[in-house]
């Protein structure tokens, strides 16, 4: 991952940070890590200092390895980001111990859906997000749950009446992600109990009833 140069701010990188980091470099490292889990009440915030303090004191590439035990990966991944950090370890479908890694889908498109504050490009593929998704689950034989963030089955369902009228107007009321950008059909209504007369006129239209 890198920052996009358009949006690229002047450097402010301190004339001391190359000697700083002399001790771990002329030993060859080349990237210092963190793992937040290892402090469980550690979130974005705390992150973010740490990477941004490790920033300012070396030249290193920076990496965070964060893990899901509070359902902060994701915020903590990208609170690292902002904070200095160049490389974000991240598993599709978030597989991994205990509570899972970061979800390689969530900090992509988190990154790419807010590049107004997230400056960066991360070379993904995302119109292969679901397939990889559905790959992964099949492979690993851990189902995606339906409401999982931008590969879910139901990530872009709608069933509130409120929601569908929305979303029949203009999808970008209540999908701040473009469905077709991650490999998935948008809009999706989903007639239920608590659909209204909006969705059900609109179910017979495709259906050639209307």
């Amino acid at each position: 991952m890198h920052r996009d140069p358009a949006q690229d701010p002047p450097s402010t990188e301190a004339p001391g940070d190359a000697l700083r980091s002399q001790g771990v470099s002329g030993l060859g490292v080349l990237r210092f890590s963190i793992w937040p889990q290892i402090l469980p009440r550690v979130a974005d915030v705390a992150v973010y200092r740490w990477e941004h303090n490790l920033r300012a004191a070396t030249t290193l590439e920076l990496e965070i390895h964060a893990h899901d035990d509070l359902g902060l990966a994701t915020a903590n991944s990208i609170a690292a980001v902002l904070g200095g950090a160049s490389h974000v370890s991240t598993t599709v479908n978030g597989l991994g111990e205990r509570a899972g890694n970061a979800a390689l889908e969530e900090v992509v498109m988190a990154i790419r859906t807010r590049s107004d504050v997230l400056p960066f490009v991360t070379g993904i593929k995302t119109p292969m997000l679901t397939q990889a998704s559905k790959l992964v689950s099949t492979v690993s034989g851990f189902p995606v749950q339906y409401n999982k963030a931008i590969v879910g089955r139901n990530a872009f369902a709608h069933e509130a009446g409120i929601h569908q009228h929305g979303v029949l107007e203009d999808r970008e009321t209540y999908e701040i992600i473009d469905a077709a950008v991650v490999g998935q059909e948008a809009a999706q209504i989903v007639l239920g109990k608590h659909s209204g007369r909006h969705a059900f006129s609109d179910s017979l239209e495709k259906m050639g009833l209307h």
